[in-house]
């Protein structure tokens, strides 16, 4: 009887998977307070990890801009070469 191999688990600091799914490590932080994916001590190292894969699965599914609710409707301009202005 042959005993299939499991998968190897991958792990990294906050900031090095806020790096790798191209968000900033607050964010990380943040679905990690919020329950949303789980940090772990790893034996033998200092400070807390993340798994990698999952956190892509869990931050793949984030909203790029704020909630403004269901009917809202957001226009992304941050690619548009055009004359504007911005009034703050």
């Amino acid at each position: 009887m042959s005993q299939s191999a499991l998968p190897t688990r991958r792990f990294a600091t906050i900031p090095k998977v806020a790096e790798l799914n191209q968000c900033d490590p607050g964010t990380v932080y943040n679905r990690v307070k919020k329950g949303d994916l789980p940090v772990f001590k790893l034996p033998g190292k200092r400070g807390h990890y993340v798994d990698v894969d999952e956190a892509a699965k869990v931050l793949s599914k984030r909203q790029k801009y704020a909630t403004f609710g269901p009917d809202a409707v957001v226009k992304d301009l941050s690619n548009v070469v055009a004359d504007f202005e911005v009034m703050d």
